[in-house]
């Protein structure tokens, strides 16, 4: 057991803090308690009220006073040894209290209750306002020291642990005579920002909604007051002014909705909300009171509310590291429906349709009754007038007599016929969310389009059901290979080759000079249940999305580096042999790539369906990590055993780069991918400078790493 020694005893003469059990009454979150009464910090059922903390603070204090002329006892009560026979700096005596406070912060065996527990007693400390000014600097000090120390485990957590946490704070914070006034005034608009916003928040609710002891508020309450007031307002003209709202926030160069944790947060909430009022049975119709101020007042209780819902996870957003193992994906996955709107590009989301409808015309015809062509260009047609309405209004809600029979027929047949979000009232019930899979809402005769930047996956999805759910992989692959068939300057390759003595199959090859991207391509996105939080089926999702791709690319790589850089491709539809000796009927149309100018691999997983925060290398690379550090805390499966192996064996191939072919790697749905080409052959980028585009992508690190965010950047330092 390591012991850290009591700094009120022996020579300093300081007497041993009482055992304070309190015997308080409970701060009910009003005005009007007494002070001595409220509690600052609760352990368990050890609680400190503020005369406990001023009091041990007290003591110190006077330990110090009668001292200050030698720092020799504070050695000895330390148990400090100088190096030399001179006496140490305060900064070093500081030190090495940090060391010890460190072993008892690292020693409470729920850590993350600890940190929550310090984060109510700030919070508290903020709204009550007139707390003795030392208790902001124990509870800094508590808060903020860190150890890389070892954790202890054998440390008893009793009232005299925590008592001795408490009195290491307050010397540390008398040791470095800081003016705690004046340090308030310093770091509350940015040390303490969260803290100060969480109180204004709880303020602003605390008339409506009861408070709890720990200023905390029920958010399902409050989110479900929220909707109830959409409601009133009218779903149909919440609709438009809603809609309004998005397109003011609508990045025209980036052509996306500027929506994050950062900025506009309370939209996501709301869009969630008026398509549950769209489609919900009765409804209203008429707009109650003053439009615009219950608009903006609606838009400033969500983003308040939306603070309250992060009350215990203020750093997940935005402080989430890898090495936080601890509920990582869970943490980043649940917050999807808060935070993000998933959004696609249009024009890319259509160019892929395209080819998927044209690609089983019989089940097309079989279902809606038409011709696969007939069915894309009326789609294509209200899909563009859709755009072309929000870009101009935000709203698009059009009647029915303003189409044709045919036009009619197929919108009707793709509107929602159930009531969206039935289930839904808190914003981290995301698996209970069902509106990404609709594009259109039929209400009174009018059709209700969605913003297609919003909306595009809902087509997909109804091509989807309509078929069956077939593999649209081929489909996707078909995509790929079209989009870079028309950039200057690479050739387009994909096919099946011999390797190991099998037979494999590559999706797409670009190659140019220096670069090549080796493309592979999944029907599946990640599920709403992933994107809920359920950390098995995010990683099953990831699984068969991103790790079996990218082991088929780290296998294409590696036998083009094992067949001296160069690759013998067989066309995708034969039906070609283990041995090579049985394919000499087909060796007429073989093709040999020469990959002897490529410096850089990049790989790439391209899915057709959505995939939000995955793309981000936070996610699959934090998994990856975990497994190669032997901690992960889930069961490994066999596609990322095999990604695991498939790696490893091309790594021992390259050798000192291994870090970098870590690094070349993307995930992205394909309307992003399209996106990016595009608008890189705008900007007169092609072949090699296109493709060193796509390279620094993988670079770039953002929250998303999403293509249109950093598009402005690629082509201004391409």
């Amino acid at each position: 057991m390591i012991h850290a020694a009591n700094p009120c005893s022996d020579k300093l003469a300081c007497k041993r803090i009482a055992d304070v059990t309190g015997g308080c009454k409970v701060f009910k979150g009003m005005t009007g308690s007494n002070e001595d009464n409220r509690i600052i910090f609760s352990f368990g059922a050890i609680s400190f009220t503020i005369p406990d903390v001023v009091e041990i603070y007290n003591v110190c204090k006077d330990a110090l006073s009668a001292h200050q002329d030698s720092l020799d006892e504070l050695y000895r009560v330390f148990e400090i040894k100088p190096k030399n026979k001179f006496a140490k700096s305060r900064v070093e005596i500081t030190n090495a209290i940090s060391e010890y406070l460190g072993i008892f912060e690292n020693s409470v065996e729920d850590r993350s209750a600890y940190l929550k527990e310090i984060r109510r007693a700030r919070r508290k400390f903020i709204y009550w306002g007139d707390v003795n000014p030392c208790v902001y600097g124990v509870i800094d000090r508590l808060h903020g020291l860190r150890s890389n120390r070892k954790l202890v485990n054998s440390v008893p957590r009793d009232r005299d642990f925590y008592n001795q946490l408490i009195e290491y704070s307050c010397y540390l914070l008398l040791l470095d005579t800081i003016d705690i006034k004046e340090k308030i005034e310093d770091d509350k608009l940015f040390k303490y920002k969260a803290d100060y916003d969480y109180v204004d928040a709880v303020k602003r609710f605390e008339r409506e909604y009861h408070v709890n002891d720990d200023l905390t508020i029920d958010t399902e309450t409050v989110f479900s007051g929220i909707y109830s007031r959409i409601a009133d307002y009218g779903a149909e003209h919440f609709y438009k002014r809603l809609c309004q709202e998005i397109l003011n926030n609508f990045d025209w160069e980036e052509g996306r909705i500027q929506v994050n944790n950062a900025i506009n947060q309370e939209i996501p909430i709301l869009w969630h909300y008026v398509l549950k009022a769209l489609t919900d049975e009765g409804g209203y119709s008429k707009e109650n009171g003053n439009g615009v101020d219950t608009f903006k007042k609606l838009i400033n209780d969500v983003k308040q509310a939306i603070i309250l819902l992060d009350a215990d996870s203020e750093n997940d957003l935005t402080l989430l590291f890898p090495n936080q193992e601890e509920g990582y994906l869970e943490r980043l996955y649940r917050y999807s429906a808060v935070y993000d709107l998933h959004q696609y590009d249009v024009d890319g989301m259509l160019f892929l349709i395209k080819r998927i409808i044209t690609a089983f015309p019989d089940g097309i015809e079989n279902h809606y009754g038409i011709s696969s062509m007939n069915l894309y260009q009326i789609l294509e047609s209200v899909v563009g007038k859709s755009q072309v309405a929000f870009l101009k209004n935000g709203a698009c809600t059009m009647a029915g007599d303003e189409f044709d029979h045919k036009t009619k027929d197929i919108l009707d047949k793709m509107a929602a016929k159930k009531s969206l979000n039935k289930k839904f009232v808190n914003p981290l019930q995301w698996n209970l969310v069902d509106d990404d899979s609709e594009w259109i809402i039929k209400r009174d005769g009018f059709y209700y389009i969605l913003p297609p930047v919003m909306s595009m996956l809902g087509i997909y999805d109804k091509i989807g059901r309509a078929l069956g759910w077939k593999d649209f992989g081929p489909q996707i692959e078909t995509a790929v290979i079209d989009l870079f068939s028309g950039v200057e300057g690479v050739n387009v390759y994909s096919g099946k080759y011999l390797f190991e003595n099998e037979v494999f199959e590559c999706d797409a090859i670009i190659l140019g000079q220096e670069y090549a991207l080796l493309v592979e391509c999944k029907k599946k996105g990640i599920s709403r249940q992933a994107r809920g939080g359920d950390k098995l089926k995010a990683l099953e999702d990831l699984s068969q999305t991103y790790f079996s791709s990218q082991k088929q690319a780290y296998h294409t790589h590696r036998a083009i580096l094992d067949n001296n850089r160069k690759l013998e491709l067989y066309p995708a539809e034969y039906d070609i042999s283990a041995k090579d000796s049985h394919n000499e009927k087909y060796k007429e149309h073989k093709q040999t790539v020469d990959f002897s100018h490529v410096n850089r691999f990049i790989r790439i997983s391209c899915t057709g369906g959505s995939f939000w925060i995955t793309g981000e290398v936070g996610i699959a690379g934090n998994i990856e990590r975990q497994i190669d550090m032997g901690y992960a805390d889930y069961p490994v499966n066999g596609y990322i055993a095999d990604f695991v192996e498939e790696r490893d064996k091309l790594l021992g191939l390259i050798g000192n780069d291994s870090r970098a072919v870590k690094l070349d790697r993307l995930f992205m749905s394909f309307d992003k991918l399209y996106d990016l080409v595009i608008k890189l052959q705008v900007a007169k980028k092609t072949g090699d400078s296109l493709l060193a585009s796509i390279w620094k992508m993988t670079r770039v690190q953002s929250k998303k790493n999403d293509t249109a965010n950093h598009l402005s950047w690629f082509i201004g330092n391409g």
